[in-house]
């Protein structure tokens, strides 16, 4: 499993490039030899079910939760005063969002939370396949999350993360068009989830997810993380392998293997396999930067795409209303979340919410539900009849919503200071 909190994760990019593995990951312990014969024959299996050869080069081990937990903290405490005040600033603007809440720390959740639950690991720049416990014995749970990080390897050997990753950075429009550095991982872990499946359903039969219950005794335990970050993150363990399970109906591992080389462009292909087929990608323009207009006192500090699926989970948070959420983002057409934060103040933040949409219906139809967010927090709208722009104050928030009929666009803008916001507005 790759560590990826995606999109609302996109606020820790700066810890997740810290802690991705390198020199400093502590060296998983070797498993016994009887476990280590029967991990090789679950590797065998696997290369079966995926009909990809096994990965020589990758070499097993078990590392404990605590040590795991033990890395992030001193990741955590190595992170720069620039890398805190970006964090503190994305924190800030995910609180203008409302998807957090006013005492959540994103550096604590996503090292505490989210290091709390990884199961296991396949790490390509060290070749480690990285099973989360003490490697003594492996219960059928243990085995799937086996298959799984076994399935990652299969790919590394057969596609090459490395080459896959670049090719996803140079493929990438930062105008909005397409979003390959978030949908390869979509790729490869929906590619593992079904696999993992199969793989199940080989050796334990058609009743493998009953077995595996009685096994646990438990549900499964998530991360302890606001809902918003907690379905960004299950993002690719969810929906993408629906969009891969549709592939393999379509055409077995030989269609899977082709979308390596022609892999879905956005978010919104993956919700919708028939716009992955038209090769349908996003329409709209990014947004300005606002550097400019903010002054020397504040820093750009990132523009993230932000896909229709971003939309949906964002609108379902806020409504609880999953049919209005869908309605919300259909017809998406681009769109970009940008964060400002005062170089004194990281918490100080100017947050624009860019939207384009296929269609004025579409538009419409976002600005409907929207509207609805706004009446649910109970805020006030400003606004002339006549001019295609709203505003509202709360508590440490400024902001305006404004629309364009002409180019199906929306732009949200949201401030902590009533200034910084006139002067972007």
């Amino acid at each position: 499993m790759k560590k990826l909190i995606w999109l609302a994760a996109a606020a820790a990019v700066a810890l997740a490039a810290c802690s991705s593995g390198g020199s400093e990951f502590p060296e998983p312990s070797p498993f016994p030899v009887d476990v280590a014969a029967r991990l090789h024959d679950i590797r065998a299996k696997v290369s079966e079910v995926r009909g990809l050869p096994p990965y020589e080069k990758a070499t097993e081990g078990s590392l404990t939760q605590e040590a795991l937990l033990d890395y992030e903290r001193q990741q955590t405490a190595k992170l720069s005063q620039e890398e805190k005040a970006q964090m503190e600033a994305w924190t800030a603007a995910l609180r203008l969002l409302h998807v957090i809440g006013p005492e959540d720390d994103l550096l604590k959740l996503v090292t505490e939370e989210w290091g709390g639950s990884v199961l296991g690991m396949y790490l390509p720049e060290e070749k480690w396949l990285v099973l989360v416990g003490d490697g003594k014995e492996i219960g059928m749970g243990d085995e799937l999350v086996l298959a799984h990080e076994y399935a990652h390897s299969l790919q590394d050997g057969a596609f090459g993360f490395e080459t896959l990753d670049k090719w996803a950075e140079r493929k990438t429009d930062r105008s909005g068009h397409t979003q390959y550095t978030e949908t390869i991982d979509c790729l490869t872990e929906g590619d593992a989830v079904v696999t993992e499946r199969l793989y199940a359903e080989k050796v334990y039969g058609p009743d493998w997810e009953s077995l595996e219950q009685e096994e646990n005794q438990t549900d499964e335990e998530f991360p302890d993380l606001p809902v918003f970050l907690l379905r960004a993150f299950y993002f690719n363990y969810l929906e993408c392998p629906e969009f891969v399970q549709g592939l393999y109906d379509e055409g077995g591992w030989e269609v899977v293997n082709a979308a390596y080389k022609n892999p879905p462009a956005t978010t919104e292909q993956v919700l919708h396999p028939e716009k992955y087929k038209a090769r349908e990608i996003g329409n709209g323009q990014a947004p300005p930067d606002l550097s400019e207009r903010l002054g020397k006192g504040w820093k750009h500090l990132d523009t993230s795409q932000f896909g229709e699926f971003d939309v949906y989970n964002y609108a379902v948070t806020m409504t609880g209303d999953p049919e209005a959420a869908r309605i919300a983002a259909a017809g998406w057409g681009g769109g970009w979340l940008s964060v400002y934060h005062s170089k004194e103040d990281a918490s100080q933040v100017v947050m624009q919410l860019s939207l384009s949409w296929d269609s004025n219906q579409d538009m419409e139809e976002f600005l409907v539900v929207y509207g609805a967010i706004l009446q649910i927090r109970g805020v006030e709208l400003q606004g002339q009849e006549d001019q295609p722009e709203v505003r509202w104050q709360a508590e440490g928030e400024h902001a305006l919503l404004r629309w364009n009929d002409t180019t199906a666009r929306v732009d949200i803008l949201i401030a902590t200071d009533a200034d910084a916001l006139q002067h972007v507005s």
